[in-house]
């Protein structure tokens, strides 16, 4: 799934894959932030994510994002995000891809039940709210 946010991280494009991943249409995400659409446990990490990745000017974010589909399950996304920076070093958006991986942590979850996996997440914009 391709996507693209305003500085405000407002979804302005999502591809057309998000259909088969979330169960949603292009048009249902954008306008809204992530946020909407990950596990609310996460979201104050993405934020902080984005928040560091803004202030720090990162080129390349990467994190693992747990993303709620239509039907209110938890789909597991390998995200990379790459900030775009107006002319005077502000933030102006992001451009990002997300990989379904759900079935590739199931999986080592069933190898390795006593262990704990973390997912570190990463993100950034102006504003969080």
């Amino acid at each position: 799934m391709v996507w693209q946010t305003d500085e405000c991280l407002h979804f302005t494009y999502v591809s057309p894959q998000v259909e088969h991943i979330l169960g949603f249409t292009p048009d249902e995400l954008v306008g809204h932030t992530p946020f909407e659409f990950l596990e609310p446990a996460s979201i104050d990490s993405y934020r902080l994510i984005f928040e560091t990745a803004t202030r720090t000017h990162q080129q390349v974010i990467l994190y693992e994002a747990r993303w709620i589909d239509r039907d209110g399950n938890i789909v597991v996304m390998e995200s990379h995000a790459t900030p775009v920076y107006n002319n005077d070093g502000t933030c102006a958006g992001f451009r990002g891809i997300e990989r379904d991986i759900t079935d590739r942590r199931q999986g080592q979850y069933l190898m390795t039940p006593a262990k704990t996996v973390v997912a570190g997440p990463s993100m950034c914009a102006p504003s969080f709210t």
